[in-house]
């Protein structure tokens, strides 16, 4: 039976937490003190005009200019813990309890009783008080502490039982329980302490994990996997419709979280009349109070969410908001916004529905260039607006052909107004998105087959208004071959976008919105959609880092997706809308042809007959190619084959087992 005993210096507890604490800090310290390196470090300039340069401005002086972090905290303490310990552990004193005659007497264990006397006479000869006189180094004392200790250690290796139990089990009296120490301080289990231990415990374990139970089930409960409560998932599957294909709709909809998502502001409540008069301005600016109540529809029952639409459109009106609370409340809501857009665009992906997903997206765009949806302005009103400091009056001077940014920087050249630099920096690096080329390929093959795996690859690129000239196309062999090699390295590589390192382009920089709260990147959606059901055939991919025409040629992006399983022609549309200009939309027309197996030729047959063999008639694969029409193995086809050639085998080896038995 073991025998415990428990650290009353607390130096071995000191050892084990010195441990624990070093194998996890050493790590932790170099993943935090070690520098992040991006693969792809090199960056296109973003907008450089004069809003932009204000708004960047902003942000960084609204940052803190020493920013502490919870885990550079976390590290302080625990190395500071560390050093603790470590000079605690420097200063114990360490005691030596254990007893050993051998040692004293500086003999080993295998001596004789004779070598030992022997010994003995020796040393009694060198340490016996009277032969020694005491000193400033050594006392009388000291001298007759150690001649007792040479002595007793004599005397217990004399007996010759002792001195055996001393040899086999190191203890005079023979063999002990096994002694194991633990690294838990004695005042742990002291009987005077154990109502604060037990206390403790019970706080941990009856208070403390239960409450952290309650709040981790309850956090994930109330949240679904796109980050937003589970009452604004509800509110959005209860309002969103195939139909709702307006930017207004989508936000009568979006306010509609916002109750259940925001930190109220403190002092913003009390404003009322800040945010009447704001509601005002704003019923002028869209023309009425009527248009107003139209605009906020089913808005207007809900106080809250009536607050919501005047701080958003507010902003899309840009109008001054001079109140800070109300300020921060409005910022607080444009913020909150790109995560609930996330999920209420998931609910249209997840139905396939397009007209929801293209105004989700289109909102995106007005939230962040600060411009009202249309109605009541129109598209080109719209994308001059989000040109810096251009107001509604100037475009109201722009009439026909001239109603664009070309127009636009004419006039204001002509007319020697400064602005017009700003508006030539924002259309040199505007996200005006090009199709150079769509199409549909399967990896290896000629055409699309049935229930094959087809890639939509689409090769985008930008060209800004006042961007590079048209590239020159290179249509010789050499160049064709080159680029069919790159295609067919992309598609059968396993990132959804080509590799800028690859292509030789930069990252993307910061888009042209001054208004907007955060620095944003320019973003689109590439979209495979059927016009004529509005529908999507597939679920959007978000490309981001599409290279300008200046940078490289095109960067291609795919889609993976299963081919219908019947044949035929299939006319669909590529579309590709921005979430941060209004009014940047691309489409071109593409044509799936579903070809039968029978269009490959003898050779491409044989290849895939090769490759893919039929399946078995008894088989799951089997009735499945029966219902399709396909080609199935029949039952035993190649069993009666091996019976066959088994049983001939057989008959073979019997007659030649006659002919030997005919011959002897």
């Amino acid at each position: 039976m073991a025998n415990y005993s428990y650290d009353e210096s607390g130096n071995m507890a000191a050892y084990f937490a010195l441990s624990v604490l070093v194998l996890i800090l050493v790590p932790l310290t170099i993943s935090v003190l070690t520098p992040k390196t991006k693969k792809h470090v090199n960056r296109k300039e973003g907008c450089t005009c004069a809003p932009c340069r204000d708004n960047q401005k902003r942000l960084k002086s609204r940052m803190p200019s020493v920013t502490f972090r919870k885990r550079y905290v976390v590290l302080g303490l625990g190395w500071a813990a560390v050093a603790a310990l470590v000079y605690k552990v420097a200063n114990a004193t360490t005691e030596n309890t254990l007893y050993d005659p051998f040692e004293i007497l500086g003999i080993a264990r295998d001596v004789t009783e004779k070598e030992i006397k022997s010994h003995y006479k020796k040393l009694s000869k060198l340490y016996h008080p009277d032969k020694i006189k005491e000193s400033a180094e050594e006392t009388l004392d000291m001298i007759q502490d150690r001649f007792v200790k040479i002595t007793k250690a004599y005397k217990s290796l004399t007996d010759e039982v002792t001195r055996e139990n001393w040899q086999k089990y190191n203890d005079p009296d023979g063999p002990q329980q096994t002694t194991v120490g633990i690294a838990i301080p004695e005042w742990v289990i002291s009987t005077q302490n154990n109502i604060f231990v037990l206390g403790f415990y019970a706080l941990i374990l009856l208070v403390g994990l239960p409450c952290l139970v309650y709040k981790w089930s309850t956090t994930n409960s109330a949240k679904t996997k796109d980050g937003i409560q589970a009452r604004s998932a509800a509110a959005f599957f209860k309002s969103l419709t195939e139909g709702t294909a307006s930017e207004q709709a989508i936000l009568q909809i979006l306010v509609k979280a916002y109750q259940f998502e925001r930190t109220p502001v403190k002092g913003a409540a009390e404003k009322a009349a800040a945010l009447k008069d704001l509601e005002r301005a704003l019923i002028e600016n869209v023309g009425g109070e009527k248009k107003w109540e139209s605009w906020i529809g089913t808005g207007a029952a809900d106080e809250q969410q009536k607050r919501a639409l005047v701080l958003i459109y507010s902003h899309l009106a840009r109008l001054d908001v001079t109140d800070a609370d109300l300020k921060k409340e409005q910022e607080q809501l444009l913020l909150a916004s790109p995560l609930l857009l996330s999920a209420l665009q998931t609910i249209a992906i997840t139905r396939s529905w397009y007209l929801p997903t293209a105004a989700i997206v289109g909102l995106q765009a007005s939230l962040a260039q600060a411009v009202l949806p249309s109605p009541p302005l129109t598209t080109a009103e719209q994308q001059l607006l989000q040109y810096p400091s251009v107001t509604s009056s100037d475009i109201k001077t722009l009439t026909g052909a001239d109603q664009n940014v070309a127009g636009l920087i004419k006039k204001l050249d002509g007319a020697g107004d400064t602005r017009v630099a700003d508006v030539k920096k924002a259309a040199e690096t505007w996200g005006k998105a090009e199709i150079v080329e769509a199409r549909f390929r399967v990896i290896g093959e000629r055409i699309v087959t049935p229930s094959s795996i087809v890639h939509l690859v689409a090769k985008l690129r930008l060209r800004p208004p006042l961007g590079a000239p048209p590239v020159e196309k290179d249509d010789s062999k050499a160049s064709a071959k080159r680029t069919e090699q790159r295609e067919y390295d992309f598609l059968i590589g396993k990132t959804d976008a080509e590799s800028l390192e690859t292509i030789g382009a930069p990252e993307s920089g910061l888009a042209h919105a001054p208004l907007w709260p955060l620095p944003r990147k320019p973003a689109f959606y590439l979209i495979l959609a059927d016009p004529r059901q509005h529908k999507m055939v597939v679920p959007p991919l978000k490309v981001m880092d599409v290279p300008y025409a200046s940078d490289a040629d095109y960067r291609s992006y795919k889609i993976q997706f299963q081919a219908p399983p019947n044949v035929g022609e299939f006319h669909w549309s590529v579309r590709l809308l921005s979430d941060t200009y209004i009014g940047e939309f691309q489409e071109q027309d593409i044509v799936l042809k579903i070809d039968d197996v029978s269009a490959l030729n003898a050779e491409e047959r044989d290849e895939e007959e090769d490759d893919i063999s039929d399946p078995e008639e008894d088989s799951l694969a089997g009735q499945m190619a029966v219902m399709r029409g396909g080609k199935v193995k029949p039952i035993g086809e190649y069993d009666d084959d091996d019976d066959e050639s088994s049983t001939d085998d057989d008959r073979s080896s019997e007659e030649e087992s006659d002919s030997d038995s005919d011959s002897d």
